[in-house]
């Protein structure tokens, strides 16, 4: 079964316990942006600047062709 909007309100089973929704949406917010951008910046701050610069290039080239790639032109 899946959860309903009354489950994400009042928790979510996690391991044995009920979590609340929102504590589940912050912590995913915090991982997959926060931790994301900063390990991001820790690692183009070791780069050379040329380099650093044609990975901040293939970031965008790469994001369009996985668009293009996997969900087509719409």
């Amino acid at each position: 079964m899946g959860a309903g909007v009354g489950d994400v309100v009042e928790g979510m089973p996690l391991a044995g316990v009920a979590v609340p929704g929102w504590a589940l949406a912050v912590w995913l917010a915090v991982v997959s942006t926060a931790v994301a951008y900063a390990m991001g910046v820790w690692a183009i701050r070791r780069l050379s600047p040329q380099v650093a610069g044609g990975v901040a290039y293939l970031e965008v080239v790469t994001a369009i062709a996985w668009r293009g790639c996997c969900w087509g032109s719409r």
